[in-house]
C-alpha cells in the first residue's frame, strides 16, 4: 500500500491494489479491524467507517484512517489486517417490529436460563484489568444455536 495525503485534517488515507466489486444493490463497508478495539498501545490504525458503492467507484480501494495522537505513530506490518470489509445492502429489506408479549416472556425466560447456566459453568473465565468478569458464553451459545433450527412464523 502507498501513502496518500488526505485533505481532511486529522486523517490520512492509504491506497491499495485491491479492487472489489459487489452486486448493484450492495456497498462495501470499511470498518476498523476488531484488533483496533483491543489495542492499548495506540499504534493500531483506526480505520474510518465508510461505504463504497463499487458501481459508481470503479477504482482501487483506499482506506481513510484517523491520524494518531500527537507524538504517536501507527504501525503497519506486512500481512497485518488493518481494517475489515463487509458487504451491506444499500436499502435493507427488513424493518423492526415490537415483540409480542409472548415473545418477550419467552426471550426473558431464555435469558434467565443462560444466566443460571453461566453461574454453574465456570469454563474459560477471566478478569479484565478493570476487574470485570468475562467468559466464553457467547461463543458457546453461538455454537449451540447452530444446532437448533429456529421456529418459522
Amino acid at each position: 500500500m502507498a501513502s496518500i495525503r488526505y485533505n481532511k485534517p486529522g486523517h490520512y488515507s492509504l491506497a491499495s491494489l485491491v479492487d472489489l466489486k459487489v452486486p448493484c444493490n450492495y456497498s462495501l463497508r470499511i470498518e476498523p479491524h476488531p484488533q483496533f478495539f483491543n489495542d492499548d498501545s495506540g499504534t493500531f490504525p483506526a480505520a474510518v467507517i465508510g461505504n463504497i458503492q463499487t458501481n459508481s467507484w470503479p477504482m482501487f480501494l483506499f482506506i481513510t484512517f484517523k491520524a494518531p495522537t500527537s507524538g504517536a505513530v501507527h504501525l503497519f506490518k506486512k500481512g497485518m489486517a488493518i481494517a475489515q470489509v463487509i458487504v451491506v445492502p444499500h436499502e435493507p429489506e427488513f424493518r423492526s417490529e415490537q415483540m409480542t408479549d409472548t415473545e418477550a416472556i419467552n426471550r426473558e425466560a431464555r435469558a434467565q436460563k443462560i444466566l443460571k447456566k453461566r453461574k454453574l459453568d465456570p469454563r474459560n473465565q477471566w478478569i479484565s484489568k478493570d476487574g470485570l468478569q468475562f467468559d466464553d458464553m457467547y461463543r458457546r451459545l453461538h455454537r449451540s444455536s447452530k444446532k437448533i433450527k429456529p421456529k418459522e412464523k
